[in-house]
């Protein structure tokens, strides 16, 4: 859920997603901690295959739609859609939305598959597909009419319990909408809507099961002060850790994924040193990673630990030194030889 408008930033606190959101690590704040909020098995880790469509122009919302108090008419996608492909070229309007799929399937173990047809049932009554997209113009006033767009999180069970209301994404037709030209961190008009950019972080909602985290930029699911100024298209190492944590990894290695995962600036193998080939996982193994994964054992960081070996793209920052480690058993073998020699020179107690 993003606002355009910088006058309100101070309502941004108070705006929520469908479901519960749990701690998961700094940076990051994930809808469920543990299980749920996620699409096919509810164990957090697994991944997911995602079906999306767009809803017809004429659907409804229903009733019992949580939005459907500040929203009017019916749904007309095709409008925004038009509007988009006038400005910028025939198909610009898809192939945003598709870039925001592509890159979220880049980075965590999902597949989304679409756009499947949507059979115009009223938001908020149907289930399939899982990802239902569509656009209504907001009533004067209403929160929504201060809204680029509102994602609805996964259910919490999707297997056994469908929830008609998980995973909907609504536009607001009465905001305007861009794509920005530039790069990645390129300033744009505080608080706008880029298609592209919008639609990530409602599919970071609606699809990765992903809240609003506390701390921000440059989290494209941050909403909070300081954030929207810049062209934001990249999910940052926080955004991926907590993808990752509901989903698991990408069936893209993070070293050929053509994202810098870990946000050092260097981009997949072999321009990141972290990578020890296409095929890693991570682009910041422990000896690339500016954490000192050993404490207990030596005050050394990545390459500077020995362990390491002068390679970063070790997995491993500790060794088999400390208490347990064969270099503190050899001195403790010599100590106990050299006591019993002791004891076998000392003359029998009475």
């Amino acid at each position: 859920m993003r606002m355009p408008s910088s006058t309100l930033r101070s309502l941004l606190a108070g705006l929520v997603v469908t479901g519960i959101a749990g701690a998961a690590a700094a940076g990051y704040l994930t809808i469920a901690a543990g299980a749920g909020s996620k699409w096919d098995n509810r164990k957090h880790g697994t991944p997911a295959v995602i079906t999306w469509g767009f809803v017809p122009d004429g659907t409804t919302m229903a009733a019992t739609f949580p939005l459907a108090p500040e929203v009017t008419g019916t749904s007309q996608l095709g409008a925004l859609r038009s509007s988009l492909d006038a400005t910028y070229g025939v198909g610009a309007f898809d192939a945003a939305l598709q870039r925001a799929l592509d890159t979220w399937e880049l980075v965590a173990g999902v597949q989304f598959v679409g756009p499947v047809a949507d059979a115009g049932l009223p938001i908020g009554t149907a289930t399939t597909p899982d990802i239902r997209i569509a656009a209504f113009a907001a009533v004067a006033s209403s929160g929504f009419s201060y809204i680029g767009a509102v994602g609805y999180g996964p259910p919490g069970d999707d297997l056994n319990f469908p929830d008609p209301v998980a995973g909907d994404i609504v536009f607001n037709l009465s905001n305007a909408f861009s794509l920005f030209p530039g790069a990645e961190g390129t300033l744009k008009p505080d608080f706008t809507n880029d298609v592209e950019e919008l639609f990530l972080h409602e599919l970071g909602h609606a699809a990765m099961g992903l809240a609003h985290p506390a701390s921000g930029p440059p989290e494209v699911m941050y909403v909070g002060p300081g954030c929207c100024t810049v062209i934001n298209r990249v999910p940052s190492p926080d955004d991926i850790a907590g993808a990752k944590v509901v989903y698991g990894n990408s069936a893209t290695p993070a070293c050929q994924n053509g994202i810098d995962d870990d946000g050092d600036g260097l981009t997949d193998f072999p321009a990141d040193p972290g990578c020890g080939g296409p095929p890693a996982t991570r682009e910041n193994p422990q000896c690339n990673d500016g954490i000192n994964n050993d404490p207990e054992q030596d005050v050394l960081i990545d390459l500077a630990d020995p362990e390491c070996k002068g390679i970063a793209a070790n997995a491993l920052e500790s060794g088999n030194c400390g208490l347990l480690g064969v270099e503190a058993l050899l001195p403790l073998l010599a100590w106990r030889w050299v006591g019993a020699r002791r004891r076998a020179r000392s003359p029998a107690r009475p």
